[in-house]
């Protein structure tokens, strides 16, 4: 809205150089499916894109890259048989327990607290041969899971239980967090790799796992490519289907552009401060770039501390 009405000024202008096209897009928490369409239909030849972005009126010129993961791990048979019977019992006793957090978004985990980490680490504490009746926590992918649940039955003999499967592909993911300490890109806050397990819920028989990666320029797609591939082998040797159901690339914009200086220009104008920064998350640049369009990011609304929060908001004097 705040574009429609800057371009509403220029009612009568017709000498553009670069004529501006606003574009409205859909779908960018669920793989960017609006923007996709749009490059792949090649309605408009574009060389430069100034993406809409809450980013405190400061000019973002990289941002990180995106993977969204999704684990399916299987119940025996025998889990199967157990849980259904022993939901049918009458003088049956299980445990349970609620585990809480604070929500933030998952590009910067740090700002929140993550109730499906706490809820996780209390299992690798348990006995590996207990019955995991119900497991369920988070809203999304994309958001620091501010609760969790834990229903479990101590009292079992059977093999190779769900909860074991489970805690492995928890330590795998300890590992690999580990791993991004190595690979810090000075450009962004955090300057590694973070990792961030939104979503946990128990189905009849398969336990869902969902969660992202946000991936700095450092990190070449060799690198990511052999990341994911540690996790899949991982959930193939204990009967888990793995996926990567959207894959965004990192970017990063030459400050040097003319886009970039006259964008600082402009922001000197209205007496803000030019600097320049960069953004956790993901949004249509990265895909722009991947077809030579050069972006830079700017909008009204504070990031930190503020997305994907309870009291989410932007003051209407950014608006302005």
């Amino acid at each position: 809205l705040c574009k429609l009405e800057a371009i509403s000024s220029f009612p009568k202008e017709t000498q553009w150089k670069l004529p501006p096209v606003l574009v409205g897009t859909y779908g960018e928490e669920s793989g960017m499916s609006g923007a996709l369409r749009l490059v792949r239909t090649n309605k408009i030849s574009t060389r430069m894109a100034l993406v809409g972005e809450p980013s405190g009126l400061q000019l973002i010129t990289a941002g990180k890259g995106l993977a969204q993961v999704e684990i399916r791990i299987p119940y025996s048979a025998e889990e199967v048989q157990y849980r259904l019977e022993h939901n049918l019992r009458e003088s049956t006793a299980t445990q349970s327990r609620l585990f809480h957090g604070k929500a933030a978004h998952s590009s910067t985990p740090s700002f929140g607290e993550s109730a499906i980490k706490k809820m996780m680490a209390y299992l690798l504490q348990l006995p590996e041969n207990l019955v995991i009746m119900e497991i369920d926590g988070g809203a999304n992918y994309n958001t620091v899971p501010s609760h969790a649940f834990l229903e479990i039955d101590p009292v079992s003999t059977i093999q190779q239980p769900i909860a074991i499967k489970l805690t492995r592909i928890y330590k795998a993911i300890l590992q690999l967090e580990d791993e991004f300490q190595k690979y810090n890109d000075k450009d962004f806050t955090p300057s590694h790799p973070t990792l961030n397990i939104g979503l946990i819920r128990t189905h009849e028989d398969h336990v869902l796992l969902s969660g992202s990666c946000r991936l700095p320029p450092i990190v070449t797609n060799d690198v990511y490519e052999n990341w994911m591939a540690s996790l899949k082998m991982l959930c193939v040797d204990i009967g888990a289907e793995f996926r990567v159901a959207d894959y965004k690339r990192p970017y990063r914009t030459n400050t040097d552009s003319v886009l970039v200086r006259v964008c600082l220009d402009e922001i000197r104008k209205l007496g803000l401060k030019d600097l320049i920064t960069s953004q956790s998350s993901t949004n249509e640049a990265s895909l722009w770039t991947r077809v030579g369009i050069e972006c830079v990011s700017f909008g009204p609304g504070q990031r930190d501390g503020n997305i994907h929060t309870p009291n989410e908001h932007v003051m209407i004097e950014d608006l302005k």
